[in-house]
C-alpha cells in the first residue's frame, strides 16, 4: 500500500517538477498581487488624504463665514444705535464704541465710519457740523460740486479717531466707482454689501495692500423710511484674513484669495509649494461679492501623509515575492530530485527483477527458440519499444531471418516484408555493436519505401531505432536484437546499456543451448554406437555358439 501510494505521488509530481514555468508563474502572480496591492494602497491613502484635505477646506470656509457673520452682527448693532439715537454726534458715537470695545473684540477692523447723504446746498451746513464736532479744518472732498444731482455720501464720524482714520472725514464715498457700486447695491437691497478691492484712504501711500469696505444702509423709522446714512466697516484685506486664519486655526492649509472681478489682485496670499501639494479652488459668495479661494496643502500636511508606506509596501511585496519564488523553486527542485531518485531506484529495481527473471528463464530453458522468444519479450519490456524482433543470420550477413517477434505478429512481417531499416540491421550484424537512432529518416543508410505512382504516401514504419548484435564467446555473430518505436527519440543510453547486457546473456544462453544440443547429439551417437556394438557382440556370440555346436 505504501509503495503504491509513493509511486502514485512521485509519478504525478514528476511533470510538475520538470516544468520550471510553474515557479515563474508563481513569481509573476506574486508580483502582480504586489502591484495590485500597491495601487490599491496608493488609492486608499490618496482618498484618505483627499478627504482630510477637503475637511480642512470646509473648516476654512466655515471660519470665513462665521467671522463675516460676526462683523455683520456688529454692523447691524451699530445701525440700530443710529436708528434709535435722537442726537447723532461724535461724543455719542465714541461712547457707543467704547462700550462695544471695538479694539478688543474686533481687532481686525481698521475703522468703523458713519456717512450721511449731502444734498445740494447743504455743504456749508455739513462743514459747520464737522467743525462743531471738533474736527480741525473740516472739508468735503473730493470735488463737491453744488450743482451735481448725484447722490453724495460724506463720512462724518469715524472710530478709532486716530490720525490715519481722521483723514477720511468729509470724504465722498460715492466719488469712487468700486465704493459707489457697493453702496448702491446695499441701498437697493437694504442689506449688507461688501466692496471689491480698493485702495484705502488710510493707505494712500501704500497701494500694494488692497482694502475692503462693508456697507450697511440705515433708514429712518416711520412712514417715509428715507435714507439716514451708511454704517461701514473698513478692513485691510491682509488684516481681515490673517485674523480669520491664525496659524493654529488653518495649520494644514495655505490660501490665495482674490475677488472674482479682480483676479489679478490678491486679497490675501499665504501659499507655499509643498512637494506633492493638494490644491483646490472654490468660489465663496459673501455679502454680494464672489471670492475665488485657492487652497493648498502645507509642508506639514504632506509630511504627515502616509504615502511613504506605499514604496515600503511595494518593496516588501517584491522581497516576499522573490522569497516565495525561491522557496517554491527549491521545493520543486527537491521534489524533482526525489522523484528522479525514486524513479531511478524503481527502474533499477525493475531492471534487476527483470534480469533475475530472464536469468531464471534462460537457465531453466535450453531450447533456442524459447530462449529467443524470452529474450525478445524481455528486451521490449525493458526498452518500452512498440515491437521487437530477434533475427538470425544465414550463410551471409544479408541472409536474415526472423527468429522471434514481440509486439507484432509474423503475419505482419509476411504482409509488409522487413522494415525499411534492413540496411541499418545489416550494419549491426556486420560488426557494429549498437546502433541507436532517434529518427531513422536522418540516417543515410535508411531506405524509404518505394513510391507507387498514384498511391498515397505512407509514413515510415518506425522512427526510433535500437539494434544490438548477439555474439558468441568466439566472436561469431549469432543474430541480433532489433527494437523500434513509431515515435522519435524513445530510446536512451540506459536502454542501450540494458540491451547490451541482455545480448550478452542471450549469447551465453545460445552457447549453453548449443553445447547442450551438441552433448545430447554426442550421447545419441554414442548410444547408437553402443547399440551397434551390443548387436555385433550378440551376433558374434551366436556365431560362436553355432560354430561350437557344429564341431
Amino acid at each position: 500500500m505504501i509503495e503504491s501510494t509513493s509511486r502514485l505521488f512521485f509519478t504525478d509530481l514528476t511533470p510538475f517538477a520538470d516544468r520550471s514555468w510553474y515557479t515563474r508563474l508563481i513569481l509573476v502572480v506574486a508580483v502582480a498581487i504586489t502591484a495590485i496591492g500597491t495601487v490599491v494602497m496608493q488609492m486608499a491613502i490618496s482618498h484618505t488624504e483627499d478627504e482630510r484635505f477637503q475637511i480642512a477646506v470646509s473648516g476654512a470656509e466655515e471660519r470665513i463665514t462665521r467671522r463675516m457673520e460676526t462683523y455683520e452682527a456688529m454692523l447691524r448693532g451699530a445701525a440700530g444705535h443710529f436708528e434709535s439715537s435722537t442726537l447723532i454726534d461724535r461724543a455719542g458715537f465714541t461712547s457707543y464704541l467704547k462700550r462695544l470695545d471695538l479694539r478688543s473684540h474686533y481687532p481686525n477692523i481698521l475703522a468703523l465710519a458713519w456717512s450721511v447723504p449731502v444734498t445740494p446746498g447743504s455743504e456749508a451746513e455739513t462743514v459747520r457740523w464737522l467743525s462743531n464736532q471738533g474736527y480741525e479744518h473740516p472739508r468735503l472732498w473730493p470735488n463737491f460740486d453744488p450743482t451735481s444731482k448725484r447722490l453724495r455720501m460724506a463720512i462724518l464720524l469715524v472710530e478709532p479717531d486716530d490720525a490715519p482714520n481722521l483723514n477720511v472725514i468729509g470724504y465722498d464715498t460715492m466719488s469712487e466707482p468700486v465704493r459707489r457700486a457697493a453702496i448702491e447695491s446695499a441701498i437697493e437691497q437694504r442689506d449688507l454689501r461688501a466692496s471689491g478691492p480698493i485702495t484705502l484712504i488710510q493707505d494712500s501711500n501704500n497701494t500694494s495692500v488692497p482694502g475692503i469696505v462693508i456697507y450697511y444702509p440705515v433708514f429712518a423709522l416711520g412712514s417715509d423710511a428715507s435714507l439716514m446714512g451708511l454704517v461701514s466697516a473698513v478692513f485691510r484685506s491682509s488684516d481681515l484674513f490673517e485674523g480669520i486664519f491664525t496659524p493654529d486655526a488653518v495649520a494644514p492649509l495655505t490660501l490665495r484669495i482674490a475677488d472674482a472681478d479682480e483676479l489679478e489682485h490678491d486679497l490675501f496670499n499665504s501659499t507655499t509649494h509643498a512637494p506633492r501639494e493638494h490644491k483646490v479652488t472654490r468660489s465663496l459668495v459673501m455679502l454680494g461679492r464672489t471670492w475665488n479661494i485657492e487652497y493648498r496643502s502645507t509642508w506639514d500636511f504632506e509630511q504627515s501623509s502616509s504615502q511613504w508606506l506605499v514604496p515600503w509596501f511595494a518593496c516588501a511585496g517584491l522581497i516576499m515575492s522573490v522569497g516565495l519564488f525561491l522557496l517554491v523553486r527549491s521545493q520543486v527542485r527537491a521534489v524533482a530530485r526525489n522523484a528522479e531518485l525514486y524513479l531511478k531506484s524503481t527502474a533499477a529495481r525493475r531492471e534487476a527483477e527483470l534480469g533475475l527473471d530472464i536469468n531464471r528463464r534462460l537457465a531453466s530453458n535450453l531450447d533456442p527458440l524459447a530462449v529467443a522468444q524470452a529474450v525478445t519479450d524481455a528486451g521490449r519490456e525493458l526498452s518500452g519499444a512498440s515491437f521487437g524482433a530477434f533475427f538470425t543470420t544465414g550463410a551471409s550477413d544479408e541472409d536474415i531471418a526472423v527468429y522471434a517477434l514481440s509486439g507484432e505478429s509474423t503475419a505482419y512481417f509476411t504482409t509488409h516484408g522487413l522494415p525499411q531499416i534492413i540496411a541499418l540491421f545489416v550494419a549491426t550484424i556486420a560488426g557494429e555493436k549498437v546502433i541507436r537512432l532517434d529518427d531513422v529518416r536522418i540516417d543515410p543508410r535508411y531506405t524509404p519505401r518505394p513510391v507507387v505512382p498514384g498511391a498515397p504516401s505512407e509514413p515510415p514504419l518506425v522512427l526510433s531505432y535500437l539494434a544490438v548484435a548477439v555474439r558468441s564467446r568466439t566472436g561469431k555473430v549469432l543474430g541480433g536484437l532489433l527494437y523500434a518505436h513509431y515515435e522519435p527519440a524513445k530510446f536512451s543510453v540506459d536502454h542501450e546499456r540494458q540491451l547490451l547486457g541482455l545480448a550478452a546473456q542471450t549469447a551465453i544462453a545460445f552457447d549453453n543451448a548449443r553445447m547442450f544440443e551438441a552433448e545430447r547429439e554426442a550421447r545419441r551417437v554414442a548410444g547408437h554406437r553402443a547399440d551397434d556394438l551390443t548387436k555385433a557382440n550378440a551376433e558374434l556370440q551366436q556365431f560362436i555358439y553355432v560354430s561350437s555346436h557344429d564341431l
